[in-house]
């Protein structure tokens, strides 16, 4: 982490003290418009923080404003994400990986901030004592920046030519033991 920047929680009693530059930092990085984050924020990441087993931790400058985030919760039965990437996994042998999972949902770095090493950060330490088996995630299919840091962090390729819908973007899906990167983590 870079001199000048904090970690911190992001739990449900603190959320609407970071929820802006949570949304300012998704609308940065996706270019989006401000409706467009304001849906992230309502049908998503407020929806999240009261899921089971939700984690998140934001990076903070020294003025306190968010300049990156990552959020995930553990996966369940039922769940949209869950449910909606059971066939494909299924379909390429590895639906064992949704038992007991963690849902790393988002990761995000203010493109001014980035190239600093506060994504691997705020991955390492979200990850770094889930008490899950595996970390699943979907990702921008190709040689991306975010692609070459989670293979370095030791994510396997479980599927590829996801499409959340028809036509739409094709994504990898990625998972991670985490008791081996952990263990990597503390040197073990």
């Amino acid at each position: 982490m870079i001199p000048g920047t904090t970690l911190v929680s992001v739990t449900v009693e603190n959320t609407a003290r970071y929820r802006a530059g949570i949304g300012q930092v998704y609308q940065d990085v996706w270019k989006t418009d401000p409706d467009q984050t304001t849906g992230f924020l309502e049908r998503a990441f407020d929806r999240h923080t009261r899921y089971a087993g939700f984690a998140g931790l934001v990076a903070v400058d020294p003025h306190e404003r968010v300049v990156g985030f990552t959020y995930g919760y553990r996966s369940e039965p039922g769940g949209w994400w869950h449910e909606l990437v059971k066939p494909a996994l299924a379909a390429n042998g590895a639906n064992d990986w949704l038992k007991d999972a963690f849902e790393f949902v988002e990761l995000a770095v203010d493109p001014d901030w980035q190239g600093q090493g506060i994504g691997g950060t705020l991955h390492d330490t979200l990850l770094g004592e889930r008490p899950e088996r595996v970390a699943l995630l979907s990702t921008a299919e190709g040689e991306t920046p975010a692609q070459a840091m989670y293979r370095k962090r030791g994510w396997v390729l479980l599927a590829e030519g996801f499409q959340y819908l028809p036509g739409g973007e094709l994504c990898s899906l990625l998972g991670l033991d985490l008791a081996a990167f952990q263990s990597r983590q503390n040197g073990r």
